[in-house]
């Protein structure tokens, strides 16, 4: 998808990436604090599915926005 996009979209599109990569980490880091397996779970699979896209697309979370601590731990498993 990335290959048909300008320089400038395909910027807003890593941007974008990696701000769903970081709010579902988070989420998924409350999700396990609050010990509920579920939505752990949940998460889990759908964080995996947004690293997956990342690597997909070559996106290089630490220029394309803040790292996210969450994100790192997450996206070494």
């Amino acid at each position: 998808m990335t290959e048909r996009l300008s320089t400038a979209e395909k910027s807003e599109f890593e941007k974008e990436l990696a701000a769903l990569a970081r709010m579902v980490a988070h989420a998924r880091q409350t999700a396990n604090e609050l010990k509920i397996a579920m939505p752990t779970y949940c998460l889990d699979m759908a964080l995996a599915a947004i690293l997956e896209e990342v690597e997909l697309h070559g996106v290089d979370l630490a220029k394309a926005g803040k790292q996210d601590p969450f994100v790192a731990a997450a996206a070494c498993h």
